[in-house]
């Protein structure tokens, strides 16, 4: 479920599993000018599929290190999302 959080931090959306509404710790997830909380122990894959994006179409960044779709994100990582841009000599 994506929920908008109100106040300060209008525009920023928080993902939440109900049986997680709980904790306080929460992954940060950006890209472009978004920013998310997610849950911890989910893959990126899951993340970004929960988000709405097309997982074939970003590219994950943690700590300046590429991951990979199956790559389980922890409470508290910051993950930034990176689109992929192709192009050819025509």
């Amino acid at each position: 479920m994506i929920a908008e959080k109100h106040g300060e931090h209008a525009g920023v959306l928080a993902v939440h599993n109900a049986s997680e509404q709980g904790e306080n710790r929460m992954a940060k997830v950006t890209f472009r000018d978004k920013e998310w909380e997610v849950p911890g122990g989910k893959t990126v894959k899951e993340i970004i599929e929960e988000l709405g994006l097309d997982p074939e179409s970003v590219l994950a960044v943690r700590d300046g290190k590429l991951i990979n779709e199956e790559t389980v994100v922890d409470e508290d990582d910051t993950i930034k999302l990176l689109a992929v841009i192709s192009g050819g000599s025509g």
